[in-house]
């Protein structure tokens, strides 16, 4: 439904400014998210999920989604809701963030119709993936198969292949960044993210953890510290219980 799409020509759309920044559950989104959101020009919005719900309104729910046309009513309406959410989010920042995981089903779309729109994909070990989405509970009928490893190695393929896709038909507008280099180099990743981003340099952002607000997440424990290296490859200490998922994930290489 997406396919032939450019990302808009201009980069001066009308503020506040959408950053996306999505990954698999678990992959720390959410520690992105509060780092920019400790910038002074940036409101952290969380799972705002209008995006997938608008575009599901518009065009059509899932694999159902009828075609985009280029400049067609539908993309106008879509875009002129979902600015009205951001401005409805009670804030006058210039930027705001948008976290929701599903957004990269329709990150053509975003692209095409969000003048200025940012796309933060964030990537971690997939045995680390696995093991947090298997270990915490969901709310009811969401995430479904993350109570069996096989089908979490499934998914996790699924997100995989999309963001291939997106990465080769969207070049430029993607950017990529990975859990395991922020907890390596938090001021130097955290320099990335901001320019990612389109802001300038706040060494604020290194203070994330201090910032007083709501976070309505799983990680809530984790914006609350500072970034430190020790919270990767806890799957070593887990091998055991994580073979079926090694087995479904097969021989395709590990980061």
């Amino acid at each position: 439904a997406q396919d032939g799409l450019r990302p808009a020509a201009s980069d001066d759309g009308p503020l506040p400014r959408p950053v996306f920044i999505t990954g698999l559950p678990r992959s720390s989104t959410t520690l992105f998210e509060q780092i920019l959101g400790a910038h002074p020009q940036v409101h952290a919005g969380g799972e705002i999920g209008a995006g997938l719900r608008l575009a599901y309104q518009g065009f059509g729910v899932a694999q159902a989604m009828k075609p985009v046309v280029p400049g067609s009513p539908e993309v106008t309406t879509f875009a002129h809701r979902f600015r009205a959410v951001l401005r409805r989010e009670g804030t006058d920042a210039p930027v705001v963030t948008d976290k929701s995981i599903m957004s990269w089903l329709i990150f053509g779309l975003l692209a095409h119709a969000l003048p200025g729109a940012t796309i933060i994909v964030v990537h971690r070990d997939p045995r680390d993936v696995a093991l947090s989405m298997y270990r915490n509970h969901f709310a009811p009928g969401t995430h479904r198969y993350a109570c069996d490893f096989a089908t979490i190695a499934r998914q996790i393929k699924r997100f995989r292949r999309a963001i291939a896709h997106w990465r080769d038909t969207l070049p430029g507008v993607l950017h990529e960044m990975r859990y395991e280099d922020l907890v390596t180099d938090p001021d130097a990743q955290s320099r990335l993210l901001l320019e990612a981003a389109g802001l300038d340099w706040d060494a604020g952002v290194l203070d994330f953890h201090k910032r007083k607000g709501l976070v309505r997440t799983l990680s809530l424990a984790q914006v609350r510290a500072p970034v430190h290296a020790g919270r990767q490859a806890a799957w070593r200490a887990h091998g055991a219980e994580l073979a079926p998922f090694v087995e479904a994930w097969g021989d395709d290489p590990w980061d």
